[in-house]
Parts: structure tokens; sequence; C-alpha cells
């Protein structure tokens, strides 16, 4: 230690005590990290070194695998809920479709009612007794009717003669 104290004051014989003392710590510091590094490689026999490699790749594997299969539940759920968000809406739609359709048929039903009111209606007032003052030309009507009607059978009859 000493002999390093020497080097960092022949290095930086300008610097003050602080920096001395901050460059004295780090010194120390490389050092015992270094002696621990050394330690370590002069302990360690190649086959555990190579087992305990091994086994730090078997993890990383394993946390990729975890990490994959995470995000692929992730999707999954996220794809869950969004068709359960849909599924009701669709059925809500399907319902509403159904009441329009219903709706619609009742609008049409009464439309016919009241249509076939009105053709009742129309067709009493047509059928109703021809005023007295205009009884001689309802008659005429009839005559000219009933005329016409035996004057094509007579007509039908000399034709198959």
């Amino acid at each position: 230690m000493n002999t390093e104290k020497m080097k960092l004051d022949e290095l930086y014989p300008e610097r003050d005590a602080a920096s001395r003392r901050d460059l004295e710590v780090l010194a120390n510091s490389i050092s015992q990290f270094r002696a621990a590094v050394h330690h370590i490689a002069s302990q360690g026999e190649p086959a555990q070194v190579a087992w305990q490699l091994e086994q730090a790749r078997q993890r990383r594997r394993s946390v990729r695998r975890r990490l994959v299969l995470e995000w692929a539940m992730a999707a999954v759920t996220a794809i869950v809920l969004c068709a359960a968000a849909v599924v009701p809406t669709v059925n809500s739609h399907r319902e509403h479709v159904a009441q329009l359709q219903a709706q619609r048929q009742a609008q049409i039903l009464k439309q016919r009612e009241a249509d076939s009111a009105l053709l009742d209606q129309v067709t009493s007032e047509l059928s109703e007794a021809v005023p007295d003052s205009m009884q001689p030309l309802a008659e005429m009507g009839a005559d000219h009717v009933s005329y016409q009607s035996t004057a094509g059978e007579t007509e039908k009859n000399n034709g198959r003669n």
C-alpha cells in the first residue's frame, strides 16, 4: 500500500489531500476487484464453470419462453374480451331489427284494415238506391243494359245457326 501511495504521489504531486484520498480509495477498490477475479479464476474448475454457464443459458431460455407465453396469453385475453363485448352488441342489434320488423308488420296490418274499411264505405255508398229525381234515368240505363245483353245473346244465337 505504501508503494502505491508513493506511486500516486509521484504521478500526481500537485493534487490536494482530498483528491489523493479519493484516488487511494479507487486504487484500493480496483486492486480488491482484481484479487477477487484472480481468486475465482484459480478456484473454478472448467467443468463447473461450463455447468454454471449452461444453467444460466437455460434460465435465460425459460425467461424468454415465459415472456412469449405471457404476451400470447395477453393477446388471447384481449381477443376474448373484445369478442365478449361484441356478442351482446350483435344480439341487441338482432333484437332491434326484430322489433322494427314487428312494428312494420303492425303498421301494414293497420293500413290494410283502414283500406278495407274505406273500400267498404265506398262500396256501400255506391250501392245506395238512386234518388227519386234520378229514377227515370236509372230505369233507362237498366233498360239499355238489358237490351244490350239480349241483343248480344241474339247475335250469338244467330252466329251459331
